[in-house]
């Protein structure tokens, strides 16, 4: 009976689904895609990126390549964003089929985990990115936790991001770093986010409702993983600033804009090294929930500078 007891499955205050596939590229189907194309799947659920594997496929046989995976917390203690990427080792080959495959592990905490998606290459190498995306922080305020699975109390930050154009649209991804509060040094990749068209607004959660000063970096990657320059900012804008104007009338209060948060760092995420990819962190949580109370700040614009390598998380 002890034993029965010491051995059983973990009981959790929620109810976590276990880590399964949210999205991947190339897509089922997909046509003219770059020889040099960087593939990647965005995992949400319980368990780390050791979990589930990730390989691309010719004639059913995997094909060389260099794999990177990333973890992050999903505005809980009991659900993960994990990425897992794989770059080639060198160009596939034109006009090709192509499979991507991602099965879970036996480390996988639910039932066995199988997508195929396959897909056709063209003849050309990825578009090199032409600028720099840029982001804003739209709102700082207390959320209502939509489960048991998250924080309570927690911290919204609402970001507004405006990527670099890129075509073909799919694959492109955005990571946002959490900076030192001097805005100086990598702390930790925080988030990344599937490229959309267009505005893409996402929000990061802290535990808690401490409003320390933050500092984040937003990056881009094209269809290989190069990454762009980076834009920056801070919230507050200022050292030494609360951030709380204390006037639900000042004018700088939030309008329709959302902002977001960082998530803080799991202890067990799963990180390793790739060619051409940051260790890194999507997770994109896009759609925006109520929030309770008013926001804190609203409008802190970016500036841009040049990070060709932003460091990786720490884990």
């Amino acid at each position: 009976m002890l034993l029965s007891l010491f051995f059983a499955d973990p009981v959790y205050a929620c109810d976590p689904m276990p880590l399964g596939v949210r999205k991947a590229f190339p897509a089922s189907g997909a046509t003219g895609v770059p020889l040099d194309v960087r593939a990647i799947a965005g995992l949400l659920g319980l368990g780390t990126a050791a979990d589930v594997a990730l390989e691309i496929q010719r004639d059913g046989i995997g094909v060389d390549g260099n794999n990177t995976s990333w973890c992050y917390p999903h505005e809980g203690d009991f659900e993960r964003h994990c990425w897992l990427a794989w770059s080639p080792t060198t160009s596939l080959a034109p006009e090709t089929d192509y499979r991507l495959v991602v099965t879970s592990t036996d480390s996988h905490p639910g039932p066995s985990l199988r997508l195929e998606q396959p897909f056709r290459t063209g003849t050309e190498l990825s578009a090199a990115l032409s600028g720099v995306p840029t982001f804003r922080i739209t709102e700082v305020g207390l959320r209502t936790p939509n489960d048991d699975c998250e924080w309570e109390p927690n911290l919204a930050y609402y970001f507004q991001t405006t990527p670099v154009a890129l075509e073909p649209q799919g694959g492109s991804v955005l990571h946002v770093y959490e900076l030192d509060p001097t805005g100086e040094r990598d702390h930790a990749l925080v988030h990344t986010l599937y490229y959309e068209a267009g505005i893409n607004d996402f929000r990061q959660v802290y535990p808690g409702e401490a409003t320390p000063r933050r500092c984040f970096a937003l990056a881009q990657e094209n269809l290989a993983g190069q990454l762009s320059d980076r834009s920056e900012l801070c919230w507050p804008e200022e050292a030494g600033d609360s951030g709380d104007t204390g006037d639900t009338n000042d004018d700088t209060a939030a309008k329709d804009d959302s902002d977001s948060t960082p998530a803080a760092e799991p202890d067990d995420c799963a990180c390793s090294t790739g060619a051409g990819v940051p260790t890194l962190a999507l997770g994109a949580a896009l759609a925006l929930t109520r929030r309770r109370g008013s926001p804190l700040r609203s409008g802190c614009n970016t500036a841009t500078r040049s990070h060709p390598e932003p460091a990786p998380p720490r884990c």
